[in-house]
């Protein structure tokens, strides 16, 4: 996954696609972006981690919403494009995991202070 899934130039994980063997990242940006983070299967100690964390928070970002967090980012190209069925909605299920994350991570004394606070006031906004 770190290998293969991580896009330097915007700091995210991302879904991949091969064009006559060229790898290429899709380029949406969403929770899609963030499972890592969701299901806890990223060393917090990483430094991928707090970049993306800071994204994730970061409510300029555009994932997040008064009802919780979307889909898609408001600054993705796709957003509330043709299907909306994935490019808006909030999915209940994947903001309780977003959550559950948060909480966690609002928990872990290993953090760093700072960032902790931040995901502690997140996870206090979204639940």
């Amino acid at each position: 996954m770190e290998d293969n899934f991580w896009d330097k130039e915007r700091g995210l994980y991302d879904d991949i696609y091969t064009v006559k063997d060229i790898k290429r990242f899709v380029g949406h940006t969403g929770y899609l972006n963030f499972w890592p983070l969701f299901l806890n299967t990223i060393d917090p100690s990483n430094d991928r981690f707090t970049t993306m964390m800071n994204k994730l928070i970061d409510k300029s970002f555009g994932l997040w919403t008064d009802y919780g967090i979307a889909s898609l980012s408001k600054k993705d190209p796709y957003y509330k494009m043709a299907d909306n069925y994935w490019t808006s909605p909030i999915w209940l299920n994947i903001n309780f995991l977003i959550v559950k994350s948060l909480y966690g991570y609002s928990t872990n004394v290993d953090l760093e202070p700072i960032l902790r606070a931040k995901i502690k006031t997140a996870y206090e906004e979204l639940r």
